[in-house]
């Protein structure tokens, strides 16, 4: 879909139904709950009527809540209704829930006014809340600050059951992969275990830095390299399980339902990170920089709160804001993850992809862990208020000038303990660089806080610039392999890079609508892949297939210029251009062989045309069996039938016929079982066999194999489909009884020559 026509799809379209009701009517609703609720607050403000209790209290603000969320939910249900859906298994939607993010963001802002109290002159807030020692008045507001992200939440719900609904998941929650395993399990609640009880030991001082401290630290970390490369070694040599059903009852251990229930646990965890969680910092919002400022604007309200909240309360909204950015990390890894399959499955629709390929979360990641550095030192202060375990640098600072320190003093406590503790740049302590700290720990509490903020921080450092740096590495390495011919597909996020930087508006009809650099690295990308016998393509054809579909008229004009000579749509009209490609090839080929007894006249015969042919049906078939087989159609099975029939007797297309037939065997369907009859039955058998005019005989293909093991094959086929079928559909059942019966009778009666034997007994077709 392109963009205008995109744009007209997200139209604010009127009045619409919302299932019995319509959306004006919840607007109504949404708008008397907040005057009501407003209505009583100026009451309660002006001293005319002011609050008696509890629950005139709770009352308005259920009223004001209750609007923002009936009122947010229909934003996010208007914003998912006009999504494009384009139903790829694996793959998130696009919904641009921007009036959704900017109610939310409006709700947020109005808390951080009202948790700077009213006392701040012109700017306070109308009403207080009075939170401090207050357990009532400090529920009520964080009930107020969770129902903030409420409608989005339930926005997101749908993105997510919308991707996986047609997986055979048995819900978003769950992994495509495999799960984690007990090995993996163990190891990482071991290593967690171990720095706990470290840091706890230390910060108690059970044990001091003996003479042979550096010699034993040496041999622990050797120790652990070792013990990994063994189990990695042990676990990768072990005798793969027998699958259930071979006559093994599956193993039952003590162990294995705790680690199966330990390691769903995780991962849904972690998809629930990664679908729910993560989209409500506004990092999955479409558009070039939607996603940089909706996290800017989801973060600042967060912070501000973390900063006028009374201790120990302003944890909450910055201990969630961090929750956030660490989901956006896990989603940043998922998408990595979905990169790495597509180089290797060569297409972006699979189902064994996780959330797709919408955006690659780097720069929304990296954004989110730079306000780990202002929210970890305002945690800080708020531990500080709350418990006291820092102190002043000299101990006859009092206590309360260290509580009233300001966010800049807590800043630059912070960056000195990151100077110490973060790798690349922990040469403070090397160098000697002395720096005088504006809190000292006052205990062993105070430390394992310190320690926890840098492991904190060591950890998120360290994966970003790893995961960074891999990024860039193999983005030059697809580079150097499609330069030279090796590959001929790149990730989707380096492939949509390279074709918006290839384009150039031609100049003349006609012209390439690619700069002469790039062009010059298409062409050379096929000569060295022509040279290499990998093809004769700028682009692997099944991809640029994908992408006649794609958004962005610039990147659809590279890619029509790429496609030429290619055979591309949709399956079906693929099988047609295949046929009439074939027709083609064959007459060339006539001509050919007559050129050679009439002295040889030039025919321009291409050397490559079939071996392209058998490419593109490949693909076709390929593309027809990650599809979904319920979608494979009748009119699809006569056009591959009478493809079939063009190359029944061309031995050099063994290859991609065996994998149609099979491919035929998985549709439970009459027509896929009439396509592979038609390899068994002569055309002019077919009417009175089948009870078919003769022009359907020939419109299906009817041309029976000639050599022994093709209709061998296609009789197994045929019965696997019979046996396989299930067909609930009582008629449909019936017919292909018929079908069924018919082409038995007529193998068994073998009008043509030799009786053919196939593994699976004939006498599994039915019979009348």
């Amino acid at each position: 879909m392109g963009d205008k026509a995109e744009q007209e799809n997200y139209k604010w379209r009127g009045r619409r139904r919302l299932g019995p009701i319509h959306e004006l009517e919840v607007l109504v609703v949404a708008f008397l709950l907040a005057g009501a609720g407003t209505y009583f607050a100026v009451q309660d403000l002006t001293g005319d009527r002011p609050f008696q209790s509890f629950l005139e209290t709770a009352g308005c603000v259920v009223a004001l809540m209750a609007a923002h969320i009936v009122f947010g939910l229909l934003l996010v249900k208007r914003s998912w209704e006009d999504t494009p859906k384009a139903h790829d298994p694996g793959t998130e939607e696009k919904p641009r829930f921007r009036a959704a993010f900017a109610w939310m963001f409006f709700f947020l802002t109005v808390l951080s006014w009202a948790s700077f109290g009213n006392g701040n002159g012109a700017l306070s807030f109308p009403w207080d809340f009075e939170l401090s020692g207050n357990t009532t008045n400090q529920a009520i507001f964080g009930v107020l600050l969770g129902a903030a992200f409420l409608p989005l939440l339930f926005g997101f719900h749908l993105v997510a059951i919308e991707a996986t609904e047609n997986t055979g998941r048995s819900s978003y929650l769950s992994d495509p992969d495999e799960e984690v395993g007990w090995v993996t399990i163990c190891v990482t609640f071991g290593v967690a275990a171990l720095v706990t009880v470290g840091a706890w030991a230390a910060g108690r001082k059970l044990f001091t830095m003996s003479d042979n401290f550096g010699l034993i630290a040496l041999a622990v970390v050797v120790a652990g390299f070792l013990v990994f490369i063994i189990a990695a070694n042990v676990l990768g040599f072990r005798e793969p399980r027998e699958p259930e059903g071979a006559g093994r009852r599956p193993r039952k251990t003590v162990t294995s339902g705790v680690g199966s229930s330990t390691s769903a646990v995780l991962v849904g965890f972690d998809a629930a990170l990664v679908r729910l969680v993560a989209p409500l910092s506004g990092a999955t919002l479409p558009g070039l920089f939607s996603a940089k400022i909706a996290i800017v604007l989801v973060m600042l309200p967060l912070s501000a709160l973390g900063f006028a909240l009374p201790a120990p309360m302003g944890l909450a909204p910055i201990g969630f804001a961090i929750l956030l950015i660490l989901a956006v990390g896990r989603r940043w890894a998922w998408v990595e993850d979905d990169r790495e399959k597509a180089l290797r499955l060569q297409t972006t629709r699979s189902d064994k992809f996780r959330i797709g390929f919408n955006n690659d979360m780097r720069d929304e990641a990296l954004l989110g862990y730079a306000f780990l550095f202002v929210l970890v030192p305002l945690g800080l202060r708020q531990i500080q208020l709350q418990f006291g375990f820092f102190g002043g640098p000299q101990p006859d600072v009092p206590l309360d000038a260290v509580h009233s320190a300001d966010i800049v003093a807590w800043l630059n406590f912070f960056g000195g303990e990151l100077a110490k503790g973060v790798p690349i740049v922990d040469w403070f302590d090397i160098y000697g660089i002395q720096q005088d700290r504006p809190f000292e720990p006052t205990d062993e509490n105070g430390r394992h806080i310190i320690f926890g903020s840098r492991l904190l921080i060591d950890i998120v450092i360290i994966a970003a610039l790893f995961q960074a740096i891999g990024i860039m590495q193999r983005n030059k390495a697809q580079e150097n392999l499609f330069k030279s011919g090796q590959v001929d597909f790149f990730d989707p996020f380096m492939e949509k890079k390279i074709l918006s930087a290839a384009y150039q508006k031609p100049k003349n009809v006609g012209d390439a609508p690619l700069k002469p650099k790039w062009r010059a690295f298409f062409e050379e990308h096929r000569e060295k892949s022509r040279d290499l016998d990998r093809g004769d393509f700028y682009y692997n054809p099944r991809r640029l297939n994908e992408l006649t579909t794609g958004e962005g008229n610039q990147i659809q004009d590279v890619v029509s210029w790429l496609s030429k000579g290619l055979v591309l749509g949709s399956i079906s009209q693929r099988l047609e251009l295949l046929s009439e490609q074939m027709i083609a090839i064959k007459a060339q080929e006539k001509k050919a062989t007559d050129a050679e007894t009439n002295d040889g006249a030039d025919t321009h015969l291409d050397p490559l045309a079939r071996r392209k042919f058998e490419r593109f049906l490949d693909d076709v078939i390929v593309d027809a069996r990650q599809s979904h087989i319920e979608e494979w159609t009748e009119a699809e099975s006569q056009r591959l039938s009478r493809l079939l029939s063009l190359i029944a007797e061309d031995r050099e297309h063994d290859f991609v016929r065996q994998r149609a037939l099979a491919f035929l065997a998985k549709s439970p369907t009459v027509h896929a079982g009439m396509a592979l009859s038609a390899r068994l039955v002569r055309e002019e058998d077919a009417p009175g066999l089948l009870g078919i005019t003769a022009d359907a005989a020939r419109d299906w293909g009817f041309k029976r194999q000639k050599r022994q093991e093709d209709r061998t094959l296609a009789a197994e086929q045929l019965i696997k489909l019979w046996m396989d079928s299930g067909i609930e559909d009582r008629s449909e059942a019936k017919n292909f009884a018929i079908l069924a019966h018919a082409v038995r009778g007529y193998i068994l009666a073998d009008r043509g020559g030799r009786v053919i034997s196939v593994s699976q007994p004939l006498d599994l077709l039915p019979t009348k």
